[in-house]
This record gives C-alpha cells, structure tokens and sequence, in this order.
C-alpha cells in the first residue's frame, strides 16, 4: 500500500475512533424505540404502525452500516498503528546501528569495519578501552521473523570515509533478507517489510525509508582510488 495512502488512513480512522461506542449506542436505541413503537401501536393496526416504526427502522439500518464502516476504519487504525509502530523502531534500531559504524570509523583510521565480521567489531573495544555499546536487541528489526534482519553494505566494507563523495546517497545498513547476525549483501538482499518498502541507514548517518523503486537511486558500491600512473 502506498505510504501517503496508509497514513491518511491511519489519521483518518484516529479521529473517527471516539465515534464508534456513539455510533454503536445510537443503533442500539434505534432498535429498542423501534421495537417499544411496534407494541404501543399494536391496537392501531397494521398500516398505522407499519408507517410509525418503517422510518425508525430505516433509520437504525443506516445507522448500522455506519458503525459497520467506522468499526472498519477503527480496525485498519490498530493495524496499521502497529505497523508504524514497529517501522518506527526498526528505524531507531538502524540508526543506533549506523552511528556504532561510524564511531568505529573514526576510531580506526577512518575505516569502514570489514563485511565479514562487523557485528563483532562494533560490540568489540575502542581503542580507548571503551566499548562502543551495541546490544543484539539493536540488531534485530521487530517485524522481521528471524533474531536479526539487517544487513551491512558489501559496497562500503573496508572502506575509507575519505572515499565517499555523497555519504546522504551511500547505504551503510537496510532491511535484509537474511538470518545471519553479522550479514552483508547488495541491492538484491533488501526485505519490504515497512508498507511496501524498506528502512535504510546512509553514511551521513540518517536513516529514511525506501520504497522498492527508489532504491537503485542509492549508491551501493565504493569504487576503489584509482592508482596513479607511474
């Protein structure tokens, strides 16, 4: 579903919540005044109290297929409340992720951790004996079924800060398709597990969601410097 959509929705069935016990409580009443009509008039006759009680029961079917649609939308809130909720935290999880990437950069010459063992490099020491405090509880996304679910750039591995001429543009960590704890891919690993798309964390350390057309926009690959000529 597209983003912009789901929102409105999610916004939309917010406000209409409170409605649903009104609505309910007016259908209820609709029905019982409907009912006590039926046996006040029972003496006039049929004619009569048909033409009495039609409108009222008229009325409460209306009134029926609104609490229907608002019980509807109340329904597609909580769903969709959870999911933005759990969007949310994978979110805040990959940038937790992204800065302990950059800190260990900064620590090591500048150095990007290798693809291999990174989650092991991040919970390792400083070198100024601190440790850089990346919990397993981090690295797990809570709408992914494994313990895990990220995935750490091939592309940036080993690589020099010096090296990326656009860090808001260069994938550092996203949503992957993996149950490793310390996994690395490409483009082709990436999970849609956020509304259609997928949370990422850059370079330049923000994080943002991606749909699954955008993401060839993102550079993925580090070119090595080319070596000068003798």
């Amino acid at each position: 579903m597209n983003l912009q959509v789901t929102n409105f929705l999610v916004h939309l069935s917010h406000r209409w919540f409170p409605l649903v016990w009104l609505i309910f409580f007016i259908v209820g009443l609709a029905w019982l005044v409907s009912v006590l009509v039926d046996r006040r008039v029972q003496t006039v006759g049929d004619v009569a109290r048909s033409r009495i009680s039609r409108p009222i029961r008229a009325a409460a079917s209306v009134a029926m297929c609104l609490s229907c649609g608002t019980c509807t939308l109340s329904g597609l809130h909580l769903g969709c409340a959870q999911v933005a909720a759990q969007r949310s935290t994978c979110m805040s999880n990959l940038k937790e992720v992204g800065m302990a990437v950059l800190t260990y950069a900064q620590d090591y010459d500048e150095t990007f951790p290798r693809s291999t063992e990174w989650s092991d490099l991040l919970q390792g020491p400083r070198p100024s004996g601190e440790k850089i405090g990346l919990f397993d509880k981090s690295l797990h996304c809570p709408s992914s079924s494994t313990p895990w679910g990220y995935g750490y750039s091939r592309g940036i591995s080993a690589k020099k800060i010096a090296q990326l001429e656009e860090p808001a543009r260069t994938v550092l960590f996203f949503d992957a398709n993996s149950s490793l704890r310390s996994f690395s891919g490409g483009i082709s690993d990436t999970a849609d597990r956020h509304i259609g798309g997928s949370n990422f964390v850059f370079a330049d350390g923000h994080a943002k969601w991606q749909n699954r057309l955008t993401i060839h926009d993102l550079i993925w690959d580090i070119p090595e410097p080319s070596k000068p000529r003798k």
